[in-house]
Order: C-alpha cells, then structure tokens, then sequence
C-alpha cells in the first residue's frame, strides 16, 4: 500500500491546490501490477492501473 499528498503553486495552479494518490501493487512473478486513485481538490479523481514488466 502506498500514497502521497502534494501542493501546488505555480503555473498550472494559480490560486493553488492539493493532490492526493493512494493505491496498492501486487507483485505477480516478473509483472507488478497496480491500481491507485489519484485526485485533487479542484479535479475529478481517477482509477489509474499500472503494469510494470521487469526483464
């Protein structure tokens, strides 16, 4: 299990804002698979997965 807030104040932010990412990977063999949920105080959030190959 993993997660992450963060604070924006700049260009693509102006007046500022919060994120925020939560998720879980599950190793499976040389594939780690993962799935988190990622959103913002002036966005729509969204389920993001992930696949990572290791060779």
């Amino acid at each position: 299990m993993h997660g992450a807030l963060g604070f924006e104040d700049g260009a693509y932010a102006p007046d500022g804002k919060t994120d925020w990412r939560v998720g879980m990977t599950a190793p499976l063999g040389s594939i780690d698979l993962g799935l988190d949920y990622v959103d913002s105080d002036v966005a729509t959030g969204a389920l993001v997965v992930r696949l990572f190959i290791g060779f």
